[in-house]
């Protein structure tokens, strides 16, 4: 076996952007058997596939055969979203194993709302872009075809909250058992008791880190009662159509 085979059983990706991808990233690199690679984001399999597959093995430590007991990985959001990218990654590594962190949808969006408006990119209200975007979105999924103006929004705050969606078309590319679901709010309030089911999953050895120190936190006007209600409402039928993907319910209380 060489570089790439040994990658293929030991390599894992985890994103979702603002869900606490680069907290995760970080406990996992304190693992002993984990070496992480030279950069957390890579956006090979979206951004940079041109570049070719060794560009993307570059950012690895070469782990060899006799090294199984070590693994590496890396964390680039909105991959989730391209079924490309599922399929690319089963192409180049079938046995890959992936985790995804899902936060609320209502708190994410808004957390993307303020991330946006800290870049300059967005000028409207938060009620203004939740409105506007609803309106776009229609009855979505239902209506599988969205129109171009809707494709002209750079933000998509709720689109990329329909989770069940995108996670259907990556289940029918990876076996069930390659992806492990996690909920941002349990991982933010237990994250060692989340950190042993990465790791079993992963198939490393139990460990303890000596503290959680939360990366990349942002802080956030209070969201106003009246648009976390709409939100509320908008997402309830699509966290239940994810529940039923998964069987369980994710703990967004």
């Amino acid at each position: 076996m060489g570089y790439r085979a040994a990658l293929d059983a030991s390599i894992y990706h985890y994103w979702r952007a603002k869900g606490g991808t680069t907290s995760l990233y970080r406990y996992l690199s304190e693992h002993p058997q984990v070496v992480p690679a030279i950069k957390k984001e890579i956006h090979f399999w979206n951004h940079h596939y041109k570049r070719g597959l060794d560009w993307y093995l570059s950012h690895f430590p070469k782990l060899s055969t006799d090294q199984q007991l070590f693994i590496t990985g890396e964390a680039s959001p909105n991959y989730f979203e391209d079924v490309t990218v599922a399929e690319r990654i089963y192409q180049a590594f079938p046995q890959m194993k992936l985790i995804l962190l899902l936060r609320n949808p209502v708190d994410r969006a808004v957390s993307q709302y303020y991330h946006w408006m800290r870049l300059g990119t967005e000028k409207n209200t938060l009620e203004a872009a939740i409105e506007t975007e609803m309106e776009l979105l229609g009855d979505y999924p239902q209506s599988t075809t969205l129109n171009s103006a809707y494709w002209q929004l750079s933000s998509k705050y709720l689109w990329r909250g329909i989770y069940g969606v995108f996670l259907k078309q990556w289940l029918d590319i990876f076996p069930r058992e390659q992806l492990l679901i996690l909920s941002s709010e349990e991982f933010y309030q237990h994250p060692q008791s989340i950190l042993e089911q990465v790791f079993e999953f992963l198939g490393l050895s139990p460990y303890v880190l000596p503290e959680y120190h939360v990366y990349n936190q942002g802080f956030y006007q209070p969201m106003p009662e009246a648009v976390r209600g709409k939100l509320t409402d908008y997402f309830a039928p699509h966290n239940q159509d994810l529940a039923e993907l998964l069987g369980f319910h994710l703990n967004w209380s």
